[in-house]
Protein backbone atom coordinates (compact mmCIF):
# COMPACT_ATOMS: atom_id res chain seq x y z
CA UNK A 1 0.00 0.00 0.00
CA UNK A 2 1.32 3.44 -0.88
CA UNK A 3 2.14 5.75 2.01
CA UNK A 4 0.37 8.78 0.54
CA UNK A 5 -2.95 6.89 0.51
CA UNK A 6 -2.69 6.58 4.31
CA UNK A 7 -2.47 10.37 4.72
CA UNK A 8 -6.21 10.97 5.11
CA UNK A 9 -5.90 14.39 6.77
CA UNK A 10 -4.57 17.81 5.83
CA UNK A 11 -3.21 20.74 7.81
CA UNK A 12 -1.53 24.11 7.50
CA UNK A 13 2.22 24.35 7.97
CA UNK A 14 3.18 27.62 9.68
CA UNK A 15 6.61 29.24 9.58
CA UNK A 16 7.92 32.36 11.34
CA UNK A 17 8.46 35.12 8.78
CA UNK A 18 8.77 38.87 8.73
CA UNK A 19 5.34 40.47 8.21
CA UNK A 20 6.33 44.14 8.38
CA UNK A 21 8.10 46.67 10.57
CA UNK A 22 7.17 48.58 13.70
CA UNK A 23 7.45 52.35 14.26
CA UNK A 24 11.18 51.97 14.99
CA UNK A 25 11.76 50.10 11.71
CA UNK A 26 12.38 46.76 13.45
CA UNK A 27 11.02 43.65 11.74
CA UNK A 28 7.78 42.17 13.09
CA UNK A 29 7.82 38.38 12.89
CA UNK A 30 4.74 36.17 13.04
CA UNK A 31 3.75 32.65 12.02
CA UNK A 32 2.23 32.60 8.53
CA UNK A 33 0.98 29.64 6.47
CA UNK A 34 3.69 28.33 4.14
CA UNK A 35 1.84 25.23 2.94
CA UNK A 36 -1.93 24.83 3.06
CA UNK A 37 -3.53 21.44 2.52
CA UNK A 38 -0.42 19.50 3.53
CA UNK A 39 -1.22 15.77 3.49
CA UNK A 40 -0.80 14.22 6.92
CA UNK A 41 -2.20 11.75 9.41
CA UNK A 42 -2.52 12.38 13.15
CA UNK A 43 -2.76 9.67 15.79
CA UNK A 44 -2.72 9.61 19.56
CA UNK A 45 -0.19 7.08 20.80
CA UNK A 46 0.44 5.76 24.27
CA UNK A 47 4.05 6.57 25.12
CA UNK A 48 4.49 5.48 28.73
CA UNK A 49 2.70 4.52 31.92
CA UNK A 50 3.35 6.40 35.15
CA UNK A 51 2.44 4.70 38.43
CA UNK A 52 2.43 6.25 41.89
CA UNK A 53 0.54 5.90 45.18
CA UNK A 54 -2.50 7.70 43.69
CA UNK A 55 -2.93 5.35 40.71
CA UNK A 56 -1.79 4.88 37.17
CA UNK A 57 -1.52 7.58 34.50
CA UNK A 58 -1.12 6.83 30.82
CA UNK A 59 0.84 9.49 28.95
CA UNK A 60 -0.56 9.98 25.44
CA UNK A 61 1.11 12.06 22.72
CA UNK A 62 -0.14 13.29 19.36
CA UNK A 63 1.99 12.01 16.48
CA UNK A 64 1.74 13.54 13.00
CA UNK A 65 2.88 11.57 9.96
CA UNK A 66 3.98 13.74 7.02
CA UNK A 67 5.40 12.78 3.63
CA UNK A 68 8.99 13.67 2.73
CA UNK A 69 7.94 16.31 0.15
CA UNK A 70 8.22 19.15 2.69
CA UNK A 71 11.22 19.51 5.00
CA UNK A 72 10.02 19.89 8.60
CA UNK A 73 12.02 21.94 11.10
CA UNK A 74 11.82 22.45 14.87
CA UNK A 75 10.47 26.00 14.56
CA UNK A 76 7.50 25.01 12.37
CA UNK A 77 3.95 24.85 13.70
CA UNK A 78 0.84 23.04 12.46
CA UNK A 79 -2.69 24.44 12.48
CA UNK A 80 -6.19 22.97 12.13
CA UNK A 81 -5.56 19.31 11.33
CA UNK A 82 -8.70 18.15 9.51
CA UNK A 83 -10.07 15.22 7.55
CA UNK A 84 -9.69 15.45 3.77
CA UNK A 85 -13.08 13.96 2.87
CA UNK A 86 -15.39 15.78 5.26
CA UNK A 87 -13.32 18.86 6.10
CA UNK A 88 -14.10 18.34 9.79
CA UNK A 89 -11.35 19.74 12.03
CA UNK A 90 -10.25 16.88 14.30
CA UNK A 91 -7.36 18.67 16.01
CA UNK A 92 -8.27 22.38 16.24
CA UNK A 93 -5.77 25.03 17.21
CA UNK A 94 -2.03 25.42 16.79
CA UNK A 95 0.49 22.69 17.61
CA UNK A 96 4.22 23.19 17.97
CA UNK A 97 6.85 20.59 17.13
CA UNK A 98 8.14 18.74 20.18
CA UNK A 99 10.24 16.12 18.35
CA UNK A 100 10.96 15.17 14.74
CA UNK A 101 11.82 11.60 13.77
CA UNK A 102 12.76 11.16 10.12
CA UNK A 103 11.99 7.58 9.02
CA UNK A 104 14.23 6.02 6.38
CA UNK A 105 13.42 3.13 4.07
CA UNK A 106 16.61 1.50 2.88
CA UNK A 107 18.87 4.51 2.37
CA UNK A 108 16.39 7.27 1.47
CA UNK A 109 14.04 9.39 3.56
CA UNK A 110 10.53 7.90 3.57
CA UNK A 111 8.48 10.18 5.87
CA UNK A 112 8.54 12.23 9.07
CA UNK A 113 6.96 11.28 12.40
CA UNK A 114 6.44 14.47 14.39
CA UNK A 115 5.49 14.60 18.05
CA UNK A 116 3.20 17.59 18.58
CA UNK A 117 2.45 19.69 21.62
CA UNK A 118 -0.66 21.87 21.87
CA UNK A 119 0.01 25.58 22.38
Amino acid sequence: MRFKSLLNMECKLLEKQSVGTDQYNRPIKDFVPVVEGLGCRADKMKRRVSRDEYGTDIIVETILFVDRDVEIQDEHKFKDIKEKKTGRVTYPGVYKVKDIAPVYKRSSLHHYEITLEKE
